[in-house]
C-alpha cells in the first residue's frame, strides 16, 4: 500500500481551523493513504463549513487560502512531490490550490456580511463544492495511477 508520510510540521498550526485539523494528526500513525486523505479533506471541509456557520471571524482569508498548510498540502508539497511527474499529481496540485481559494472566498464573503449558506451547502453547485469535489477526483486517480505503477513488474 502506498502511504502518504505524515511530517512533524502537519501538527503545527495556527488558528482555530488548522488547530483543529493538526491536533487530529497526533493520533494518527506514521502513515495514511489516498482514502485516508480523502477523509482529510472532507473532515477539513467540514470543519471549515462550522466554523463559517459559526459567524465568529476565527478564521484568516489568507491562511485559508494558503493550500500547503493543511495536511493534504503540507504531502503535496513534500513527499507527494516525488510524484510529480504524474500529470494526476499536477491536477490534484492544481484542484487544492482551487480549493483553498474558493474557501478563502467564503472566508472574505463571509467576513463581509453576505450570505454564504447556500455556496457551503453539501452538494452545492458553487465553487467551492466543485473544487472540493475535484480534489476528490483527482485522489482517486492519484490511487489509481499508482496501484497501476505498482502491479506493473519491474
Amino acid at each position: 500500500m502506498l502511504t502518504l508520510a505524515v511530517l512533524p510540521a502537519d501538527i503545527k498550526g495556527r488558528g482555530t481551523l488548522s488547530r483543529a485539523c493538526n491536533s487530529e494528526a497526533l493520533q494518527w500513525s506514521a502513515a495514511m493513504d489516498f482514502d485516508q486523505a480523502i477523509g482529510i479533506h472532507s473532515r477539513w471541509k467540514h470543519r471549515l463549513r462550522t466554523s463559517l456557520a459559526k459567524h465568529d471571524f476565527s478564521l484568516n482569508p489568507a491562511e485559508v487560502s494558503l493550500d500547503h498548510k493543511c495536511e493534504l498540502g503540507q504531502w503535496i508539497y513534500s513527499a507527494g512531490a516525488r510524484f510529480s511527474d504524474f500529470p494526476e499529481f499536477a491536477k490534484l496540485k492544481y484542484e487544492h490550490a482551487r480549493f483553498h481559494l474558493a474557501a478563502a472566498g467564503l472566508v472574505r464573503k463571509a467576513h463581509s456580511g453576505e450570505s454564504i449558506e447556500a455556496e457551503i451547502a453539501p452538494c452545492s453547485n458553487s465553487e467551492f463544492s466543485l473544487a472540493s469535489a475535484a480534489v476528490v477526483i483527482a485522489l482517486r486517480a492519484m490511487k489509481k495511477r499508482v496501484s497501476e505503477r505498482q502491479a506493473v513488474p519491474s
